[in-house]
């Protein structure tokens, strides 16, 4: 669980149980302009501790929060991977265009440097970077992503 209470659950917890608030001024752009400027950002997350750094320099801030829970979930469950029969689980992720971080940046690349060779859906396949994680955990399941473009997004193992 990461949130903007914490990276995990205890945390999440006991900030809930403290009565704290995730809501704070947004600090990830500038939100002058804006009716509102509050948002429940996660501050502090810094992905370097949870995965390799080109890994989270490669992943949407959407799909890190998304490996950290994963993992803490597993952990959680007291999974333990049997490298004879990885058949146990599997990874299954519901999207759309991936994180709206790499979009917007995909956007403004475009609008600055104009159309040449891109994805379709920059980072629609961003799914894929969630199976980072459970590989190393030898899942041999059918393993998805659901999306609005369900041919270009599904993957299968």
């Amino acid at each position: 669980m990461v949130t903007a209470l914490g990276h995990n659950a205890a945390d999440n917890w006991a900030n809930l149980i403290e009565g704290r608030s995730g809501l704070r001024r947004i600090s990830l752009f500038d939100p002058a302009g804006y009716d509102s400027q509050v948002a429940g950002e996660v501050p502090d997350f810094d992905p370097s501790i949870y995965m390799d750094r080109k890994d989270a320099r490669r992943a949407d801030r959407l799909t890190q929060f998304a490996i950290v829970a994963a993992e803490a979930a597993l952990k959680q469950a007291r999974y333990e991977a049997d490298p004879a029969d990885g058949t146990d689980f599997a990874v299954i992720v519901g999207t759309a265009i991936g994180g709206i971080t790499s979009l917007v940046a995909e956007y403004d690349t475009l609008l600055a440097k104009g159309p040449r060779p891109r994805q379709p859906l920059p980072h629609a396949d961003d799914a894929a970077r969630y199976d980072l994680r459970p590989i190393e955990h030898s899942p041999r399941g059918e393993s998805r992503e659901l999306c609005a473009r369900q041919r270009l997004c599904e993957r299968r193992r």
